[in-house]
Formats: structure tokens, sequence, C-alpha cells
């Protein structure tokens, strides 16, 4: 597979994306040609950070093959060091040009947030998560919604601050942080920034 831009990146998931939404997927022929092949060297497209939910699945809305996507899932699609660590390996070590950065409707762990609730497993979650809370207060609408989008939105800023180690690639052109959502109820992914 020949590198990527990140525009062109987007654009194969986007692509993908609208190939799953009219039932033309081609995911299990490029799976049979990538088995063929062999997984020797990764070559993702995206660094995917989304949350866990196991109703996402990226590989098949997105129309994408073994090996294209470097996905890191976690409640919430939450940041830590952990996290930002584990996108910097996908950045540095495999060359994505993209990170997108998912939320997606009707999450739990958002829910568990907007619900006040004070388990304690839960808390370092919604702690991660206050930010887009306090902003998604301020936005008319489902406040659900407005939770995932402004989760989404808060991660790539910070992902894209020039404080952190994407800043020089950024500005070369060489990545792209994007956010976007995707909706259980259709499988479609709309683009946030």
């Amino acid at each position: 597979m020949k590198t990527m831009t990140p525009q062109e990146a987007l654009s194969a998931l986007i692509e993908g994306n609208q190939r799953y939404l009219k039932d033309k997927s081609t995911l299990i022929d490029a799976i049979c040609a990538r088995s063929k092949e062999g997984l020797e060297t990764p070559n993702p497209i995206a660094c995917l950070l989304t949350c866990s939910d196991s109703r996402i699945p990226p590989q098949i809305f997105f129309d994408r093959a073994l090996g294209d996507l470097f996905i890191i899932r976690v409640a919430g699609g939450s940041l830590d060091e952990l996290v930002l660590s584990t996108i910097a390996f996908g950045v540095f070590d495999l060359k994505t040009p993209l990170i997108l950065v998912m939320g997606h409707t009707r999450c739990g762990a958002i829910k568990a947030a907007i619900d006040g609730d004070q388990r304690p497993h839960i808390q370092p979650l919604i702690k991660l998560m206050a930010p887009a809370m306090e902003r998604a207060k301020t936005r008319t609408g489902d406040l659900w919604l407005n939770v995932a989008e402004e989760n989404a939105l808060e991660i790539a800023s910070r992902l894209k601050s020039p404080e952190q180690s994407f800043a020089p690639l950024i500005q070369e052109g060489k990545l792209a942080v994007r956010s976007a959502l995707y909706h259980l109820e259709t499988g479609e992914v709309t683009l946030l920034d």
C-alpha cells in the first residue's frame, strides 16, 4: 500500500463509509486479498481513537481491510497518557498520516457522566470528560449528543496543540488530526471539524 497524505487517508475513510452505507462494502474481498499478501509490515492509513463500545466496528463501517486502521479503543474515547503514547506509536512508528478522534451516539460512558454516576471505576473517565461536559452544557439540543461531539473535538484540539510532539508533522502537512461522530442509528460517520 502506498503512503497516503492526510487528506487521501481521510477521503479513503469517508469513501469507505459511503460504500458501507450503500451496501457496497468491499471488506470481504480486501480481507481475502490481504490474507494472501500476508501482513508482515503494518501500514495503516489512520490512527483511530474511539470508544470501546462493542457496537462500534470501525473496519466494517469504514470498509477497510486488516492492517488499514491502527485502532485505540477506550471507554468514552478518552485521552490519557497511555492512550497518547499509543497514538504516538501509530504516528511515529507506523507513519499514519491521520489521527481521527471519533465519538459516537448513545455512548454509555458519556451517559454515566451525564447521570453523575458515583461508582469509583467510572470516576477517572468522568474526570477526563469534564471539559467537554462543561462546553456541551452551554449548547442547545441533546446533551448526550453534544457531550459526544465536544469530547471528540476537545481531544482532537489537545492532540493538535503546539506542545504535542505531533506539531511539526502537522505544520509540515504530513499529519492531520480530525474529529468525527459515528451514528449508531444509521452507521454514518460525520466530520465535526
